[in-house]
């Protein structure tokens, strides 16, 4: 099993579902049979524009709050420069992103060890849990479950999380 995470910004998304998709020029390395198989475990097939709309939803809203402030406070030319400014990203900047792309790779094997769960229905790999959670012999979440969400925001936002 391996896990990898990489700092992400909101601009690089694009560039990370052509990947996923296998879309692009550098798919030569790819065995497209195989590509079927991978799955999505959580998250919304179109995830990534929802993630700027959020973004853009939560820049608009604190933009809009800081310039309600200002005029409960008359403060006329911090209003001024903050439309000057006009609306900024709703995270501190870090030179590695606000996102981060988790990666978790495992072999089918390692799905029908231990981490298998019972169900009425059998043997159930982990993988196919519809919470995404990774659940351990006894039925409780393991110690990878946080790390199996696809991307989650390391500083937060000043309105909302993602």
């Amino acid at each position: 099993m391996v896990m990898r995470m990489q700092g992400l910004r909101p601009e690089n998304l694009h560039g990370y579902e052509r990947h996923r998709k296998r879309e692009g020029d550098d798919t030569a390395h790819v065995n497209q049979s195989l590509s079927r198989l991978n799955e999505r475990l959580i998250g919304r097939e179109d995830w990534a524009q929802f993630v700027h709309g959020e973004i853009q939803r939560m820049r608009l809203a604190n933009f809009d709050r800081e310039l309600t402030r200002l005029r409960e406070r008359r403060r006329t030319s911090e209003i001024e420069r903050c439309l000057v400014e006009g609306a900024k990203e709703p995270w501190r900047p870090t030179r590695h992103g606000p996102l981060r792309e988790v990666i978790l790779t495992a072999n089918a094997e390692w799905f029908r060890g231990p981490m298998a769960i019972r169900s009425r229905t059998g043997t159930k790999p982990a993988s196919k849990i519809s919470s995404g959670s990774v659940l351990t012999g006894s039925g409780r979440p393991s110690g990878t479950t946080a790390f199996m969400r696809a991307l989650t925001v390391t500083s937060r936002p000043t309105t909302s999380t993602l």
